[in-house]
């Protein structure tokens, strides 16, 4: 919950272990096999063993909503609604910080204004969106972190409340792809390189429902999985597609809106 740190059996989801570790937990990075940093009202570094925790910077409301670990930084997005230029710290400074010692941040040139992910594609290169007017840029963050941009003519996706989950984007580790939605629920196809590809969607968008939750993409088959809601009747189906968008099946949730899938092949 809010101020709980829980620890469960990755194979089994049982519980095994929690604490009490500060108010307003809305973020959480792990660093290596030792540490992470959970956010909310600062950064506060955990020991993913004891579950001490020491809070290395106290700003009311800071949370990374969405970070990755890239060439020893921690990339964060810490804004779902104020405009806020994307962040990185320095991992080992981040291990290494006291009580209060908060490390030094830069800053990058990427705007945003709402909740998005990053993603690792297939180049080796991480991506994410920025804000712009009457679109968006996809925006590459090479190993150096400098900065390519591509315009897409569509706003990207947003859950309506401060605690809905980042729709954001996926990635292919086997093929140059990314998929993304816009604001009306179309799937984009985005090949890395290929401003064409943002054109048309991959997916037209389905009348009378949203999409829920991130994108799940499994990396063996190369299937979509994507979470829709009924605007009126607050009921949530699971639609399966394949490598070419086809429908391959659809699975009912009734109320529950799931945000993640485990594959196991």
């Amino acid at each position: 919950n809010r101020d709980h740190f829980y620890i469960v059996d990755a194979k089994t989801l049982y519980y095994e272990n929690s604490a009490v570790v500060g108010a307003n937990l809305s973020g959480l990075t792990i660093l290596n096999e030792q540490y992470g940093l959970v956010t909310g009202d600062g950064i506060r570094r955990i020991d993913l063993k004891s579950l001490n925790n020491v809070r290395i910077k106290n700003e009311r409301l800071l949370c990374f909503y969405n970070s990755i670990i890239y060439n020893g930084k921690v990339l964060s997005n810490d804004t779902y609604k104020d405009e806020s230029k994307v962040k990185y710290y320095d991992v080992n400074e981040l291990i290494a910080a006291k009580e209060g010692e908060a490390p030094a941040v830069t800053e990058l040139d990427i705007i945003q204004k709402q909740k998005i992910n990053f993603v690792l594609a297939k180049d080796g290169n991480v991506y994410t969106l920025e804000s712009a007017d009457n679109g968006c840029n996809i925006v590459k963050i090479k190993n150096d972190f400098t900065l390519e941009k591509v315009f897409a003519n569509f706003q990207p996706a947003k859950g309506p409340y401060h605690s809905s989950p980042t729709i954001g984007m996926v990635a292919s580790e086997t093929e140059n792809i990314i998929y993304l939605v816009s604001t009306d629920g179309a799937i984009f196809k985005y090949i890395l390189g290929d401003s064409d590809s943002l054109k048309a969607p991959f997916i037209a968008a389905e009348s009378g429902v949203s999409i829920t939750a991130p994108l799940q993409l499994n990396q063996q088959s190369g299937e979509l999985y994507v979470t829709y809601t009924e605007e009126r009747k607050d009921e949530s189906k699971i639609v399966v597609y394949s490598k070419d968008g086809k429908v391959l099946h659809t699975v009912d949730c009734g109320e529950s809106v799931p945000s993640q899938i485990l594959f196991n092949n």
